[in-house]
């Protein structure tokens, strides 16, 4: 995947500068490449989509809707359960659990841009049980105040975020008693003297988030996080 929608922890930001910083990382730049691809397959550039053929294209992580139905079925989802994605992106996950699972998804996304494009496309795949919602998780915007759920996902999100602590505190409070968060990310999975060579040596210093040219196999390895409110404090 693309990372979805990331958000970055700062000590003092308002939103509308989280949303400014984001962009220098170039996540979803170029929205009118997914319309292109989307005549490219068949499908309309614009009137009614099947969530199922879009999901073709729209679930931009890593193994697309196979993770997203694994992470279904971990955390038993079913028509009266209820999700909130943090990094939501063009609508990909939240799409697919509304679709499969019936149940009442919304999707977080920093950037407003790519928040309505994916707002768009749910309305053209007709999926009621979905709201997109543009706002940051470390600061959530009315329409997240005091609610709950009973489930948060997050796919190639957390990694954006240098607080750790403050992303899980955050995802933590969006939780109902019992409920459980499931996290699909890269983790540091400890690196040979060899691999950090080849890290260092494909760096970008001027960069102002951390790139390389290392191979992402060489650095991290994709995990499952899950745990439940319940456990946690």
């Amino acid at each position: 995947q693309s990372p979805s929608g990331a958000l970055r922890a700062r000590p003092v930001a308002t939103a509308m500068s989280a949303a400014v910083e984001i962009k220098t990382m170039q996540l979803y730049n170029h929205l009118e490449r997914f319309d292109r691809e989307l005549v490219e397959r068949g499908l309309a550039a614009d009137g009614p989509l099947d969530a199922g053929a879009l999901s073709a294209i729209d679930s931009m992580h890593y193994h697309g809707v196979k993770a997203v139905d694994e992470a279904s079925a971990r955390l038993g989802l079913s028509a009266g359960s209820t999700v909130l994605e943090i990094g939501s992106g063009l609508g990909g996950v939240v799409r697919r659990v509304a679709a499969t699972q019936h149940c009442a998804v919304a999707g977080l996304e920093l950037q407003q841009d790519v928040s309505a494009a994916a707002d768009a496309l749910t309305r053209r795949c007709g999926l009621a049980n979905v709201e997109h919602i543009c706002g940051d998780a470390l600061a959530p915007p009315p329409a997240l105040e005091g609610r709950r759920f009973g489930h948060v996902v997050s796919f190639l999100c957390f990694l954006h975020i240098e607080d750790t602590a403050a992303i899980l505190k955050a995802a933590y409070d969006f939780l109902e008693p019992g409920g459980s968060l499931l996290v699909e990310d890269f983790y540091d999975r400890g690196l040979s003297a060899a691999e950090k060579a080849q890290l260092e040596a494909g760096q970008d210093k001027s960069a102002k988030f951390p790139t390389s040219k290392a191979p992402l196999s060489a650095v991290f390895h994709s995990f499952w996080l899950i745990f439940g409110r319940a456990i946690i404090s």
